[in-house]
């Protein structure tokens, strides 16, 4: 008769990290560098993940990176996109500066491969298929960009290159009356470009995105559920924008899909089911941000981890 080991047991749920005075301090020097989206979807996705990554600095084991990961594919895109953009920062694109962009692509996007990843060889095996996978985004992205300049040129519109890589800061007061104190939200917009009279924030992904992920239901379901992080995402930068730039009163916000053969940007839509995100849509989501912002710097609430075993 062989003598089975018991089965594991599963550890109690939730763990929690109450905060301490040291975890205020840290909180409040947090507060003065500023949140970032990301920063603070983490804390949505999981506040005890927030916790020991933000806080407590607890980050993955490096390692040498024989093949290309993922972060590195999307750092060779943004730097390559970036510098292919940036002769035409602050003028009205045309399909002839795309066709120019696209008889360099390639060799900028070697140039930016070789420097994210000097250690690995990109001659032969995956590295060179995933160049070449890179290759392939960016064609496809500068192509459908040049078929919709032709399109809209043709029905009266023009785009107008803003902004790139730009980084925006906004302030957030938390606290009650007499003792409330200023937060500082951070972000950095990948491109910024205003489309016949609405200014356009997009993001970048090299991932999949579906469109289902950039429509959410109610304005509290942005920080109290993760599966709408790439909504709440844009939307802090759209707000963000906003804090900064009062004149610009019509606003999109999207995602850029390098895996999306259409080539459509992925547009942000609101509860109300519009695309376009108003003012009165954006000051909503200020108040959804500070309701975060001071849950996240509350000495009398802590760190739990969450109950959603699939974010964990």
């Amino acid at each position: 008769i062989v003598s089975l080991p018991p089965p594991p047991v599963k550890p109690v749920r939730p763990w929690k990290v109450d905060k301490t005075e040291e975890i205020v301090k840290q909180l409040q020097q947090l507060a003065e560098n500023g949140f970032s989206p990301s920063a603070l979807g983490r804390y949505i996705n999981c506040p005890l993940q927030f916790y020991l990554s933000t806080l407590g600095r607890i980050r993955e084991p490096e390692k040498f990176e024989e093949v290309i990961e993922a972060t590195t594919m999307g750092t060779v895109i943004h730097n390559t996109l970036e510098e292919l953009y940036t002769p035409l920062l602050g003028r009205f694109l045309s399909a002839t500066d795309i066709n120019i962009m696209m008889q360099e692509a390639e060799k900028c996007l070697l140039k930016h491969f070789e420097q994210e990843y000097p250690s690995g060889d990109i001659r032969t095996g995956k590295n060179l298929l995933i160049f070449h996978l890179l290759q392939r985004y960016v064609a496809r992205f500068l192509k459908n960009e040049q078929e919709q300049l032709s399109a809209w040129n043709k029905e009266g519109k023009q785009l107008k290159l803003l902004a790139l890589e730009e980084m925006f800061e906004a302030f957030v007061s938390v606290g009650p009356e007499g003792s409330s104190h200023t937060v500082k939200i951070k972000g950095k917009a990948d491109r910024i470009d205003c489309l016949d009279g609405i200014n356009r924030i997009i993001d970048y992904k090299t991932g999949r995105t579906d469109s289902k992920e950039l429509a959410f239901t109610e304005w509290e379901a942005l920080i109290s559920d993760s599966k709408n992080a790439k909504s709440f995402q844009l939307m802090t930068y759209a707000w963000l924008y906003s804090q900064t730039n009062s004149q610009a009163t019509q606003i999109q916000a999207g995602i850029a899909s390098m895996r999306s053969a259409e080539g459509k940007l992925l547009t942000l839509n609101t509860p109300e089911k519009e695309e376009v995100i108003r003012p009165d849509q954006l000051r909503a989501f200020g108040t959804q941000l500070t309701q975060l912002i001071r849950e996240i710097m509350d000495p009398e609430v802590p760190f739990t981890q969450t109950k959603e075993e699939d974010n964990c």
